[in-house]
């Protein structure tokens, strides 16, 4: 059996560029380095804020899942709901990380409602790395 091509979603650190394809990282709150079980758990609107050059890696217990079937191939697909936002001059706020999404919100009225400043007991445990504010071109590393 034939897997489909875009299947392995492994990174390739070897292929990275000295300089990133944008030249603004937001600041702000991101969440801080470690586990982030709590957050990617449950469908609720709690989330890992990630800033320029962040990863999460996910992982399962695989000798718990039932035996595969003789001839069978086994894929998994990971499911995830979140936003995307870089420091474009198309996108509103682009200079900071905060206001933070909700789920279900418009996001096309994202700056007339402000959905969320600050609130969650998730955000004050887990957003405790400062990202400032930094401007990249070429040659000046980070």
């Amino acid at each position: 059996m034939n897997l489909p091509d875009f299947l392995p979603l492994t990174p390739q650190y070897e292929k990275t560029k000295a300089v990133p394809p944008w030249s603004r990282t937001p600041a702000g709150w991101c969440t801080r380095y470690g586990l982030v079980d709590e957050l990617v758990r449950d469908k609720d609107d709690a989330l890992v804020v990630l800033n320029g050059g962040d990863e999460v890696a996910l992982s399962f217990r695989a000798d718990r899942l039932p035996p595969k079937p003789e001839g069978f191939a086994r894929a998994f697909f990971v499911y995830v709901i979140g936003w995307d936002k870089d420091g474009d001059y198309h996108v509103g706020q682009r200079w900071r990380v905060e206001p933070l999404p909700l789920g279900g919100m418009d996001d096309q009225a994202y700056e007339k409602k402000s959905p969320r400043q600050v609130g969650g007991d998730w955000i004050q445990k887990f957003n405790t790395r400062w990202v400032g504010p930094r401007m990249l071109t070429k040659g000046s590393g980070r």
